[in-house]
């Protein structure tokens, strides 16, 4: 083949691509959490599923395995090549994984591995950087995020062995984003993040987007018209997931939908919240 193509499970729908000219892509392909092994004729590559790019080359080639801290490659002439590799600073986990976009600054706690290998590591929330990032051992470093708006947020890693990157790690509340991919027929999940007991009203609208804004509340209405999903006097939970079943219509492709919603602490009695992101899904 002459190029890698990762396609969605369900439909075939090409999801993204990858080619090198001139080199020919043959036998078995390994996917790990964050790269694509593949060989080719006179290379193997290692692709950086975030970036879609060749992360690393070799000029050697053979069917691809993976060990402790090394990739072994099994040429045809008999011949097997080690390449070793160090380990990134992954995030499995953080806590608190959400705060009020207003709140002052506080340290939070993420856990993963491979903090305490390599040098100058660093903690990106989005495109930000951390502040007073404190490595405790090889699984455990606390910092401080960095003060950003509404909206969920990756954590990336970084220091002298390379980046990881875990999506969808933390939300400054209010906040809405989505799970699973959004091409037509496909059903993704739609997440409202929000402080536990809160009020809160979310809605939906068409682009393109505006900015109202209401005294009572902090920050702005950016769509306009908006018709209500749903509204409640109380959430029990600091996130709720609200599936989103898109009709199997081809002319829905390319079409974009803004959700937006507003939360309070007895927000209905007292008229007063905060505007979360406004979130763009657009079919594909």
């Amino acid at each position: 083949a002459n190029s890698l193509q990762v396609r969605e499970q369900a439909t075939g729908t090409l999801l993204w691509s990858w080619a090198r000219p001139g080199e020919n892509l043959i036998g078995n392909v390994i996917v790990t959490n964050n790269h694509v092994l593949v060989r080719g004729t006179t290379k193997t590559f290692v692709i950086d599923r975030t970036t879609r790019t060749s992360a690393y080359e070799v000029a050697l080639t053979g069917e691809i395995t993976i060990g402790q801290g090394a990739i072994f490659l099994a040429g045809t002439n008999g011949t097997i090549s080690s390449i070793g590799f160090s380990i990134l600073p992954t995030t499995t986990n953080i806590t608190p994984a959400a705060r009020d976009y207003l709140a002052p600054d506080a340290p939070v706690t993420v856990r993963g591995n491979g903090f305490s290998q390599g040098t100058g590591l660093t903690v990106k929330f989005g495109d930000a950087l951390a502040t007073q990032v404190t490595v405790v051992d090889d699984q455990t470093l606390t910092c401080v995020p960095p003060t950003l708006g509404p909206g969920v947020v990756s954590i990336t890693t970084e220091n002298s062995n390379g980046r990881a990157v875990r999506q969808r790690a933390f939300a400054y509340t209010p906040a809405v984003d989505h799970i699973g991919d959004t091409f037509v027929g496909s059903a993704p999940t739609l997440s409202f993040h929000q402080p536990t007991g809160h009020a809160f009203l979310a809605g939906f609208g068409a682009l393109p987007r505006t900015a109202l804004f209401f005294p009572q509340f902090v920050g702005m209405l950016e769509i306009i018209p908006v018709s209500t999903i749903f509204w409640t006097p109380y959430w029990m939970t600091n996130r709720m997931d609200l599936p989103l079943p898109i009709p199997a219509d081809p002319a829905l492709r390319g079409q974009t939908v803004l959700i937006q919603s507003v939360s309070g602490l007895d927000m209905f009695a007292t008229g007063e919240g905060k505007f979360s992101n406004c979130y763009e899904i657009t079919v594909r």
